[in-house]
């Protein structure tokens, strides 16, 4: 289904059907099909997958279905510009928004992430607790951190970008979730040190949480593994999301 306004009222109407090529011989299918051309294939996942194209269709490339990465629509907005650059370009625009727009943090009530990547056997760890775990810390060294900071109650917790220099303590306030795990890609590539992923024997294991449009990548061409942030993927389907990854980042 697809949303819209129809006679200025929201709706929802079928989808125009969409064949994405994601390797040869594996087709994922999205939309409305043919009531006269059924589409053959299995349902592994969260879409439909074939092995063969439709004779009437054809098909986007997945890295073009995909586009550009997530974080441009981020550094657009903070730019008030086209959002065209690297991954290393939104993390000088954040660090540049905390030096000069950023605000006081009472350092009691800080969270941030501050372990390295692969720290704790890979475990992330969670803010959200009475005490925190894994990367997460609740005091960090002089530099730059993804961290929360608390709101109006136990359970609400802001995403924002964290500045210690000392006893001073400032805080950018971030759009959203998804600008955060940006920020957090981009603070590792642009230190050297960046967050980690695995793929071995069909699965492909996250030690981040991951930006909303991966999210989007994967429940096209895999499915959710046995475990948490993790993707059973085949090796077509992991090389086509590693080659967008690489290319988007």
């Amino acid at each position: 289904m697809t949303p819209v306004r129809l006679s200025g009222k929201a709706s929802l109407v079928l989808s125009r059907p969409r064949w994405i090529a994601v390797a040869p011989e594996d087709y994922a299918f999205l939309g409305k099909a043919d009531g006269e051309t059924p589409v053959a294939g299995i349902m592994d996942g969260y879409v439909r997958r074939s092995t063969a194209l439709a004779g009437y269709a054809s098909a986007e490339d997945f890295v073009s279905f995909m586009g550009a990465s997530g974080y441009r629509r981020h550094l657009a907005r903070r730019t008030r510009g086209s959002g065209d650059g690297v991954l290393g370009d939104f993390w000088a625009t954040l660090t540049s928004s905390l030096r000069h727009d950023g605000l006081p943090l009472d350092a009691a009530q800080m969270r941030a992430v501050v372990d390295p990547p692969g720290a704790h056997d890979g475990y992330f760890g969670q803010h959200n607790q009475p005490t925190v775990s894994g990367r997460w810390k609740v005091n960090a060294p002089d530099g730059i951190w993804c961290g929360v900071r608390p709101g109006r109650n136990h359970n609400e917790w802001h995403p924002i970008l964290i500045g210690v220099s000392g006893s001073e303590v400032q805080s950018l306030d971030l759009f959203d979730w998804d600008e955060w795990t940006w920020a957090l890609l981009a603070r590792g590539a642009a230190l050297g040190a960046p967050e980690r992923s695995e793929w071995k024997s069909g699965t492909l294991s996250f030690q981040y949480p991951i930006p909303a449009q991966y999210l989007r990548a994967l429940r096209l061409i895999a499915r959710p593994g046995d475990k948490r942030w993790t993707w059973t993927i085949n090796d077509g389907a992991h090389a086509a999301f590693s080659r967008w990854r690489e290319a988007a980042l």
